[in-house]
């Protein structure tokens, strides 16, 4: 069994260091920052997504030049004001033992996903670590996990897709896999029944018994 793992809102709570990162932004550029139940609605999806929402009338430049100003935060600062959301260690430390194979599997440029996983000495728990290069390419979740499954060399009935938001599920049934769908995160019981997950649970110690349910 390979399990696929989104890392924002699955793994690690990174809203303060992406909300920050917005408003640094939005404030270069003299724009209004969301409301807290805005960045909430926001957060999990691709950064290019974000500020084609929050710009007004946005052009591809526009985007590009918002998503630079975020970077520029992010990078030094937003990527360490995170947390490991309690008994996810333990959970992928257990699938590690099993000999499961995990590979991240985020929206998020690889560079930035591999640096915090490091951070939290979570990396050697991973077979790979795959995100989206600097100028967006593969921030698409589809096109994200047709990546990893291709550059893995791994059987769609072998793989399970674990995330927070709609776009997690609906890219993991867009590639023929299963779909796990976290409640712990920034998606909603009903966003992740809407977009189809074959499974949705409330903690991440529910996550252990995942092997016995496909094998089962």
């Amino acid at each position: 069994m390979k399990l696929l793992l989104d890392l924002d809102g699955t793994l690690t709570d990174l809203k303060p260091g992406i909300s920050r990162s917005i408003e640094y932004a939005l404030v270069k550029l003299g724009l209004p920052v969301p409301t807290e139940e805005e960045f909430v609605n926001l957060i999990g999806q691709p950064m290019k997504k974000i500020f084609s929402e929050l710009l007004p009338d946005p052009t591809d430049d526009d985007i590009n030049n918002a998503t630079a100003l975020y970077s520029e935060r992010f990078a030094d600062e937003g990527i360490y004001e995170n947390s490991v959301y309690p008994g996810i260690k333990e959970s992928l430390e257990n699938f590690h033992e099993m000999g499961v194979g995990l590979y991240l599997a985020t929206s998020k440029p690889h560079t930035y996903a591999a640096r915090i996983l490091e951070h939290f000495k979570m990396d050697h728990l991973f077979r790979g670590v795959h995100g989206s290069e600097m100028d967006g390419t593969r921030q698409d979740k589809t096109e994200l996990i047709s990546y990893v499954l291709e550059t893995e060399g791994i059987t769609p009935r072998h793989a399970t897709m674990v995330g927070d938001r709609a776009h997690d599920i609906k890219a993991g049934l867009a590639n023929n896999i299963q779909t796990v769908g976290v409640l712990w995160g920034y998606g909603t019981k009903d966003e992740l029944i809407s977009a189809g997950a074959d499974l949705v649970v409330d903690r991440p110690a529910d996550l252990d018994w995942l092997l016995e349910y496909y094998e089962g």
